[in-house]
């Protein structure tokens, strides 16, 4: 007769091992080692949390300075910082309304009165050298951010838009009708309007930024050049007349033409 049982004990000793080994791993462990086990885990709980809360502070640090630095920022730091701001601000009112009278004065002074047109251009302009004349008429923005080394001589009809700084080497010329731009707008429509503008709000209607302008020392712009908002122009360079300078020019160099290109080298 066939014994039955053996299939059964075969069946049930293979679980009874499985359970043993179960019951081994996970019950009978020395008791130092699940020590160091719950130790370990703890420490990278511990670890994992300090970690999250590192970088909860580091970005709540970044996001409350990235606000004071925009609440500490004016529109004349926006303004000098080359970002957008507003052009009608009370500041620049007051720096447009100051430029204008000291304007005003300086175009009813005879050509002769050079002391008293000196004495005007040191209140008008940001800085000046020695013996630097102005033409008339002379127009400007601000005044306050154009800084003249000395020996510059600025032909008659020259306007510089100062709303960002513009700066001018000693021993330069400036012939007649020049025109230095640093304030300049977005070209795309949607980006050059300010959102939600009405005419009684009190701003400007046109989004504007400006970069500064930097000529050289020694160098001499013919009449009627424009220069780009933004552009650096080399010590010792010539800007033929009607040139539009968009982009920085070397120094030591003859530009020419629209947009002023190098046509060759010079001062060697």
């Amino acid at each position: 007769m066939r014994d039955r049982s053996a299939p059964r004990r075969q069946y049930c000793d293979k679980y009874v091992v499985q359970a043993y080994y179960i019951k081994r791993d996970c019950i009978c462990m020395h008791p130092n080692h699940q020590q160091q086990q719950r130790a370990a885990a703890k420490h990278q709980m511990a670890r994992k949390a300090k970690v999250n809360e590192q970088r909860r502070r580091k970005q709540h640090t970044i996001t409350i300075g990235c606000s004071v630095k925009e609440d500490m920022m004016n529109e004349l730091d926006k303004c000098m910082a080359g970002e957008i701001y507003d052009a009608h601000e009370q500041v620049f009112l007051k720096y447009k309304t100051d430029a204008r009278r000291l304007l005003d004065a300086y175009s009813q002074l005879p050509y002769e009165a050079k002391a008293e047109k000196t004495r005007i251009l040191h209140e008008l302009l940001g800085s000046v050298g020695d013996n630097v004349t102005i033409g008339m008429r002379f127009t400007c923005d601000y005044g306050r951010n154009i800084h003249l080394g000395s020996n510059i001589s600025v032909n008659m009809n020259c306007t510089f838009v100062d709303c960002n700084t513009i700066t001018i080497g000693s021993d330069t010329l400036i012939a007649s009708n020049v025109q230095l731009y640093t304030a300049t707008h977005p070209a795309e429509l949607a980006e050059r309007l300010v959102d939600d503008w009405h005419a009684d709000s009190g701003h400007y209607r046109w989004n504007t930024y400006a970069r500064p302008i930097e000529i050289g020392r020694g160098c001499w712009l013919g009449g009627g050049v424009i220069v780009l908002p933004g552009v650096k122009i080399g010590d010792g360079t010539v800007i033929g007349a009607g040139a539009v300078v968009t982009k920085d020019i070397p120094a030591n160099s003859i530009a020419v033409g629209n947009p002023a290109h190098v046509i060759r080298t010079i001062n060697q």
